[in-house]
């Protein structure tokens, strides 16, 4: 018995509904990786000496990887920081990416590439549905690298999204404005690619 045409649209609909959602990405294992950071071609980072600037970024299954003296692989990308002559604050963030979000870490690295400081799992905080991480610039350094955190990856982390919209009724005397709201629980895989924040805001002198 044939469909009537009205209900293919929905047929369709319904087929692309049951479709299952392919696994996030978790294992580098077939992943060819090099043993040191390849810092040619690094996304400059935008700076504003009056406002906070965003670059954004993302690290997906084509970044670099790379292959730690542990053992352990990590997909990462680079970025460059600006030669400003005012000291800023720099926030690093990992934001959903469908279902999943990046288990973020960072590198800071000098001129010639070598490490001056680190931020790991335990630097990163939820800001919303963000994992974000604080820094102050250092005059010394010149390249930000996020990279993927290996010991994290496959885990789920949690968060509550809430909502508020607003409602009008209208009666013959008045017009009446009520709230409701919703709250859903969005559940993360911690995967190795994701999408990527890096903002620099100025530190403004005192009275300025």
């Amino acid at each position: 018995m044939k469909s009537p045409l009205f209900l293919l649209p929905v047929l369709a609909l319904a087929a692309c509904a049951t479709k299952p959602v392919p696994p996030p990405m978790v294992d580098l294992a077939a992943v060819h990786c090099e043993s040191d950071l390849a810092l040619g071609g690094a996304t400059p980072v935008l700076f504003d000496p009056k406002n906070g600037k965003m670059t954004p970024g993302l690290i997906d299954g084509g970044a670099p990887c790379l292959a730690e003296k542990a053992g352990t692989r990590a997909l990462y990308r680079v970025f460059t920081l600006p030669a400003a002559a005012d000291s800023f604050v720099i926030d690093v963030r990992a934001t959903p990416w469908a279902n999943t979000i990046l288990a973020p870490r960072v590198l800071m690295l000098d001129g010639n590439g070598r490490e001056t400081r680190s931020a790991t799992r335990a630097d990163f905080t939820f800001r919303g549905q963000s994992l974000s991480t604080l820094l102050r610039s250092h005059d010394d350094e010149r390249y930000l690298v996020v990279l993927s955190d290996s010991e994290m990856l496959g885990r789920t982390v949690s968060r509550i999204v809430e909502g508020v919209q607003t409602n009008m009724v209208f009666t013959p005397y008045a017009a009446v404005a009520y709230n409701t709201g919703t709250d859903r629980t969005n559940v993360m895989t911690l995967t190795p690619t994701g999408r990527v924040e890096v903002t620099l805001t100025p530190i403004k002198p005192d009275g300025k």
